[in-house]
């Protein structure tokens, strides 16, 4: 198979025409299918697409990633990538990436992680968006099928709590504190394949989520996973609810702004 690599930004190089593409750009990798890639070497089976792609990461993530020898054990990752290859042909598209994801986040540097997917492969996730507050878990946006649960605590996702899952997928998330695993946490907390891997999904994918309104009278929803290219989580709690907008939600596209705050003479930055 030939690479096509070519200079993206500094100390990237951009791979095209394999199974997966890696993308390292300032210690970030991301790693996704091409599906053009498939129709374009149709004589080549999807394990050696894997193959060779495994290869270019094992051969160019210890390269490319300047302090490797200070943050991972040469043996322990030449190791589970030998690993990783060998379960190929057992193993589907997302538990070949959520071991990826395991192995580079073993680092613990919030900057160097595999991300899921850009676009519809091998992933899919719960309609909903979680949020951390200082006294649990909450849901602050869902598809409109569950829009009763907006503005409810999450008291457990399958059989454990939220603090539990929190836990359970802390081994995929590249973080350095307890801070930033907390901010990424619900995000991985809604992904199908790996609440699959953790056993807490039905049959048919579907998860049972206990929540808990205001008054602490619990109900429970069967939540249907979405494919990842959908926007699956359109209303929000605020709007649902009729809640004013929180200062910080304003802008949420701007990364920099102010307010002038007439009532309190506070300048909001």
């Amino acid at each position: 198979m030939r690479f096509d690599l070519k200079k993206v930004c500094p100390g990237t190089v951009r791979v095209a025409g394999g199974a997966l593409a890696f993308v390292l750009c300032c210690g970030m990798i991301s790693g996704w299918h091409t599906s053009a890639s498939a129709q374009q070497t149709p004589s080549v089976t999807r394990e050696e697409r894997w193959q060779q792609d495994l290869n270019f990461f094992a051969r160019e993530f210890p390269n490319d990633h300047m302090d490797f020898a200070k943050i991972y054990s040469k043996e322990k990752f030449a190791a589970e990538m030998a690993s990783i290859e060998q379960a190929t042909p057992q193993s589907s598209d997302a538990q070949i990436i959520l071991r990826l994801m395991r192995l580079v986040a073993n680092g613990h540097v919030g900057h160097t992680h595999v991300l899921f997917p850009p676009q519809p492969m091998a992933f899919h996730r719960l309609p909903l968006t979680l949020y951390w507050y200082s006294d649990g878990l909450g849901l602050i946006a869902a598809a409109p099928e569950y829009k009763d649960a907006l503005g409810a605590r999450v008291v457990r996702i399958g059989t454990m709590t939220p603090q539990q899952l929190e836990t359970a997928v802390e081994p995929y998330i590249a973080h350095e504190n307890d801070t930033w695993l907390h901010e990424l946490s619900p995000g991985y907390m809604i992904v199908e394949e790996l609440l699959n891997e953790l056993k807490l999904t039905n049959a048919d994918g579907r998860m049972e989520i206990t929540f808990a309104k205001a008054d602490e009278k619990q109900f429970v929803l069967s939540v249907a996973p979405e494919d990842w290219s959908v926007k699956g989580a359109p209303l929000n709690a605020s709007d649902a609810l009729n809640l004013p907008v929180a200062p910080y939600q304003k802008h949420p596209q701007s990364f920099y702004w102010y307010e002038y705050l007439p009532d309190s003479q506070t300048l909001y930055i």
